[in-house]
């Protein structure tokens, strides 16, 4: 094998490995949304983006929840706080290479996982998960995805939280 050859099959072969898994064949839910507003350039919440985080609870109550992954964020961790004090769930820092796949692992019969991002990192989470639609990009909306089986299809139910 000449070198070309060889450099070729072990680039193709890298990039297989960097690839995401594809979610399994049994079913998960994943609630995402976007992270509540923060103050100006700061990483702190505003006043009222708090007030909004506190009704995070009230809007999934009737969801269970087994696992809330967050960026390595302060205002990721504000949006979290009042659902995993109501869960009784520590959120988990996620700085992984496969999203998708560590959502689809922390989701099970017990309930589903909990993704509190920021918008590009919702944006890649929409394209590997083949997701419908848009991702919530807006403060306020919740994207609740349920996928799995053979036929491989994602579902999408809308929710929102601290809505005026």
């Amino acid at each position: 094998m000449d070198r070309r050859t060889w450099l070729g099959l072990a680039a193709g072969l890298l990039v297989a490995a960097c690839a995401p898994a594809a979610p399994p064949d049994r079913a998960w839910t994943i609630i995402v949304l976007r992270h509540a507003d923060r103050d100006g350039w700061a990483d702190a919440l505003t006043p009222a983006e708090r007030a909004r985080a506190a009704a995070l609870p009230e809007a999934l109550a009737g969801e269970p929840i087994s696992a809330i992954l967050i960026p390595d964020r302060q205002r990721n961790r504000d949006t979290a706080a009042a659902l995993a004090a109501d869960r009784g769930l520590t959120p988990v820092v996620y700085r992984g290479f496969d999203l998708p796949g560590a959502l689809v692992a922390a989701s099970g019969p017990e309930g589903a996982a909990v993704w509190v991002g920021n918008q590009r990192n919702l944006a890649a989470l929409w394209a590997e998960l083949g997701a419908p639609g848009l991702p919530p990009a807006t403060y306020g909306q919740i994207a609740i995805l349920e996928g799995g089986g053979p036929e491989g299809s994602v579902r999408r139910r809308d929710l929102t939280y601290g809505m005026p």
